[in-house]
């Protein structure tokens, strides 16, 4: 399969059947995850997954993770590479009562989102997005609030000075008139302080990232040196129309975007839940990666970094799945 035709528009082939090449070729390639290494005195009764993408900060690589105390009680933590290849928390950091944190730089200021959950009844849930902003993560101000039932929202600096506002609409309504669980929407803001929820909900869907009974997000964004962006993302296909108790599948994927033309390419799978081989239980969530980022190498390789089955913060060495991107 090939992945890297730039397109208004496309067909795309059944992430099914996309999920069972990269398979097939992993196992050639020999691609094998595991758990980032934590400080064991962060567990204390904690599970820690879906991190954001990582980055540098005051000449340190950082991450934010979010961590579950239990169904209702979750928090966005930031930990820092140490020189003895663990993870440990960042002191003076702050604790976000939020989930699947987000990292960004934007206009010389750090820019952090998260999901905030809550239920409006027995078994529903609904959410939103958060976001705070400011030169350093320690002393960050509310920014924005995000549309009810929309996650995955993601910003990108552009080169024509303007923020790169990813979306990802979902919901009843939402799929009463568009007949998909979920679509990627595109738009873009002069700046962060005029960027609100309305401008959100009204951005234009991507057409052909999923088909109509998939669904998916962006994570990161990532400038490419010929213009384009480079989208680290997930996407997911259930089994029974959702059913409780039946299971889910999520993929890391990867994409081109054009935010010119708005031309992108069809997504491809970068990570799947079988590279992690040894830590499978059969549970409903068991067959999950939710994306945060990669880490790109100079020897064409990269490094995944995504949340594993809700139960860890999982890594893998993978090809840069960019480099063919910055050919087109």
């Amino acid at each position: 399969m090939s992945f890297n035709t730039l397109k208004s528009r496309h067909d795309p082939v059944p992430v099914i059947e996309k999920a069972a090449e990269f398979i097939k070729n992993a196992d050639k390639k020999g691609i094998t995850g595991k758990p980032i290494s934590l400080d064991e005195k962060m567990f204390d009764g904690c599970v820690y997954g879906n991190p954001s993408a990582p980055f540098e900060y005051n000449g340190e690589l950082v991450m934010s993770l979010r961590r579950c105390k239990n169904e209702t009680d979750d928090e966005c933590v930031f930990v820092h590479l140490c020189k003895d290849g663990i993870w440990r928390e960042a002191e003076g950091m702050p604790v976000y009562p939020l989930q699947d944190p987000y990292i960004a730089k934007v206009h010389g200021e750090y820019v952090f989102g998260g999901v905030k959950g809550w239920k409006v009844d027995v078994d529903k849930w609904t959410w939103l997005c958060e976001f705070y902003a400011g030169k350093e993560l320690e002393k960050m101000r509310h920014l924005v609030t995000g549309p009810t039932l929309m996650k995955d929202i993601r910003l990108v600096e552009r080169e024509n000075g303007k923020v790169g506002i990813f979306t990802r609409p979902q919901g009843i309504l939402y799929r009463h008139y568009s007949g998909h669980i979920a679509d990627i929407g595109y738009t873009e803001a002069e700046n962060l302080r005029v960027m609100d929820s309305r401008l959100m909900v009204n951005a234009k869907p991507l057409e052909g990232v999923f088909r109509a009974d998939e669904w998916g997000g962006v994570n990161h964004v990532y400038p490419l040196k010929n213009g384009l962006l480079g989208i680290i993302g997930h996407v997911a296909y259930g089994e029974g129309e959702f059913r409780e108790g039946l299971p889910i599948h999520y993929f890391g994927m990867a994409f081109a975007f054009d935010p010119k033309t708005r031309n992108f390419t069809e997504p491809k799978i970068i990570m799947a839940r079988s590279c992690f081989k040894d830590m499978v239980d059969g549970s409903r969530n068991d067959d999950v990666i939710f994306s945060g980022g990669i880490l790109r190498k100079e020897n064409g390789k990269a490094v995944f970094y995504g949340g594993v089955a809700d139960k860890f913060v999982g890594e893998a060495e993978i090809d840069d799945p960019f480099l063919e991107y910055e050919n087109l």
